[in-house]
């Protein structure tokens, strides 16, 4: 009769197997997760399913190539499950995970810049938004175990084109409104003058395509990541439930966004009402899907 510790290993074998080349959902690595906790401590023996899960995540987001479905479990493995609440943890363990977050922020930036191998081909839309919300998260857990991981990590994205830029604060920007940051959050807010520069130059794009035909919708596209990226930048300015010296910050920070972006704004605005305009603004409030954030030819 096969002993436990010894089915154990063999299903951790099996899961490394199973993650490294097939599709492995959330919910089979969620229940392997419970029953290998209970017989680790019953058997006293090391938990090698965690561990398995462990390496992988950290291998995938330094560029392991897995299916994007085993990327998007090992990104949730990483982002809530690798870690127990940093309230209830020794200085040791933190200081663990503050490195290993931080050795991860690269790799989810790949994630979002769809540069990872996993992803870099087509991808379902809705998985492909569950991984990039996954990889901004651990990004966000990041910036809160080392304080300016996330400007760091940020500074190689100022070469790429505007709209690539605003499609990684749009997934930042949306990780962060469901998850408390405390002051980590104003430091993500200092980023909003950036924000604002990427979102000045898609409007410059923008309004460069309504003096000519535009069949693809590209200055339309461009227009509704804008005002995407507008709604969430007002919404992650406050973190409730937040102080007034918080909030004050906050709104300081999203006027000072508004009046960088304004006068491009201004100028979208004029040429759309002008008669020489080759093509019509569409209606913000029913924005297309952005599906080829890499594609843009506004380059800074």
């Amino acid at each position: 009769m096969i002993g436990t510790q010894t089915l154990l290993q063999q299903t951790s074998t099996l899961l490394h197997l199973c993650l490294s080349r097939f599709e492995v959902g959330r919910s089979t690595t969620t229940d392997l997760l419970r029953m290998s906790k209970r017989i680790a401590i019953r058997e006293s023996t090391e938990d090698t399913i965690r561990t398995v899960l462990f390496e992988l995540a950290g291998s995938a987001v330094h560029g392991l190539a897995v299916t994007p479905t085993s990327l998007s479990t090992l990104l949730h493995f990483l982002a809530t499950q690798a870690f127990p609440k940093r309230t209830s943890i020794s200085a040791t363990a933190q200081a663990q995970q503050a490195r290993v977050l931080s050795e991860s922020a690269a790799g989810c930036l790949a994630v979002l810049l769809r540069v990872h191998p996993s992803i870099s081909g087509a991808t379902d839309t809705d998985v492909g938004m569950t991984i990039a919300l996954q990889a901004a998260t651990i990004l966000l857990d990041a910036e809160v175990a080392s304080p300016g991981q996330t400007s760091h990590t940020l500074v190689s994205i100022m070469s790429e084109a505007a709209q690539v830029q605003l499609g990684v604060f749009v997934n930042i920007l949306l990780a962060s409104i469901h998850i408390h940051l405390g002051q980590a959050r104003q430091r993500i807010i200092s980023l909003y003058p950036l924000l604002a520069r990427a979102m000045s130059l898609s409007l410059r794009g923008s309004a460069d395509f309504l003096t000519v035909q535009d069949a693809a919708g590209d200055g339309a596209e461009l227009l509704s990541l804008v005002f995407v990226a507008i709604r969430l930048a007002i919404l992650a300015a406050h973190d409730p439930p937040s102080d007034v010296s918080e909030r004050g910050f906050g709104d300081d920070a999203v006027e000072a966004l508004w009046a960088r972006v304004w006068p491009d704004w201004h100028r979208l605005l004029t040429l759309s009402f002008n008669p020489g305009s080759v093509n019509e603004v569409s209606d913000p409030r029913s924005p297309k899907p952005c599906t080829h954030l890499h594609s843009s030819r506004y380059e800074q």
